[in-house]
């Protein structure tokens, strides 16, 4: 991050540690990395939770499939549709 900056680490340092802030000059840089860290930080996150949604779907669809082989009579099909 220092180098993104054109900066040494012992000033990271103490602007990290809260012993001194950047300039004012400063300040629209930083405050742009930070909130592009922060918005790369939540696209993984969603594409995470996207995924993790997926494997579950595919997990349950998987149970109903195996469910139907087992036993067709037992299963009962489960829709948000309204029925007519």
């Amino acid at each position: 991050m220092a180098n993104q900056f054109g900066l040494n680490k012992g000033t990271l340092s103490r602007w990290s540690n809260g012993k001194n802030a950047p300039k004012p000059f400063a300040r629209p840089v930083v405050v742009t990395w930070i909130r592009d860290q922060v918005q790369k930080r939540v696209t993984e996150l969603e594409q995470e939770l996207l995924l993790a949604e997926q494997e579950e779907e595919t997990a349950e669809a998987e149970e109903l499939v195996v469910d139907c082989i087992d036993g067709p009579d037992q299963v009962a099909i489960q829709s948000d549709e309204p029925v007519g």
